[in-house]
């Protein structure tokens, strides 16, 4: 276990809703408020990222040489380039589930990527981890539902 993964230091963690508590007592507090709301910027600019990092080498990895064709055939180029445009946005739509899969998962080190099951799906209404300090600040930006 690594030392933030053991029993001594969860005992020693604060409390998380005491972090909770302390981030939305700062959404009332109009100067704290800005603070909050340039972490949340900050925390978001990451994410994306993260995301676009991912979507690039999914993107890059499922690359397919030129296909054939007459390159001065404008119906085929539409085609082509419709294709590559679905195949690009499914790519960004893999790497947001990962990243924000990764991100929930961030502070449990017994979660399996690879292991199916109901902790893969985001809309079961689940909180972040209690120590998931970035999720928490996405999830103030939230309206209330």
């Amino acid at each position: 276990m690594t030392p933030k993964h053991t029993p001594a230091a969860a005992q020693a963690r604060p409390d998380d809703g005491g972090m909770a508590q302390q981030l939305r007592a700062m959404q009332q507090d109009p100067v704290a408020n800005r603070t909050l709301v340039a972490w949340q910027g900050m925390a978001a600019d990451a994410i994306l990222k993260a995301i676009d990092m991912v979507t690039q080498q999914l993107t890059a990895r499922s690359a397919r040489p030129h296909e054939g064709g007459d390159p001065h055939d404008i119906i085929q180029v539409r085609a082509r380039a419709r294709r590559r445009q679905a195949q690009v946005q499914q790519c960004r739509e893999l790497a947001q589930e990962m990243v924000l899969a990764t991100l929930s998962h961030l502070s449990n080190p017994d979660w399996d990527p690879f292991a199916p099951g109901p902790a893969d799906r985001h809309d079961d209404g689940a909180q972040a981890p209690a120590d998931n300090i970035l999720m928490m600040l996405l999830d103030l930006a939230q309206p209330a539902r």
